[in-house]
């Protein structure tokens, strides 16, 4: 019982990882568009440009590591059931 769980929560990090990695690119605009608009509406466009990389680089990562790790602890249990 304890191992089905484990292995749900790793292969719902992994669907959580897949989503975050596909939209991050639209998280990243909507965060950076909150930032935009927290300065009221007026900011340098470079800085506009980096706090948008920013937040679409972080949502990536974010979900690449989520993906990693529960891909490898998907495999773990697996690996761990069948002995």
């Amino acid at each position: 019982m304890k191992e089905k769980v484990i292995l749900f929560l790793c292969l719902a990090s992994v669907a959580i990882g897949i989503v975050l990695t596909i939209k991050s690119v639209g998280l990243g605009e909507n965060y950076a568009s909150n930032v935009l608009r927290q300065h009221g509406g007026n900011m340098d466009t470079a800085t506009y440009v980096i706090f948008l990389q920013e937040y679409i680089n972080t949502f990536r990562d974010l979900g690449l590591v989520l993906m990693v790790i529960g891909g490898l602890g998907g495999v773990v249990v697996i690996h761990n059931s069948q002995n």
